[in-house]
């Protein structure tokens, strides 16, 4: 109620960009800028629930897994650990005197 009779009373070149929107909506009586099913941010909150829903519908967490990315992250710590220790070897290298792979 209040977005109609404000800017009926407001000196009209002195409207905001959203005051001049809806100014231009109300002389045309189109009144699809008024929400009529809830505030923007509860349209926006089920949207985002929704979607989460969808999320934890679509991807099923088993066992399984849970084995794989363990294996996965042991692989990776293996190898890191590997290069790491290449690095080190070099730096000591070069330390010394040696000519490392750096």
């Amino acid at each position: 109620m209040l977005l109609y009779v404000y800017p009926k009373r407001k000196d009209h070149t002195s409207f905001t960009g959203p005051e001049s929107f809806i100014w231009a909506m109300i002389e045309k009586q189109d009144y699809s800028w008024i929400p009529s099913r809830g505030s923007f941010a509860i349209q926006s909150y089920v949207a985002r629930t929704e979607l989460e829903q969808d999320r934890v519908k679509e991807a099923p967490i088993d066992g399984k897994m849970f084995e794989r990315v363990a294996t996965d992250v042991h692989d990776i710590k293996k190898e890191l650990h590997g290069v790491a220790s290449k690095f080190e070897k070099a730096a000591a290298a070069a330390a010394v005197g040696g000519t490392g792979p750096l």
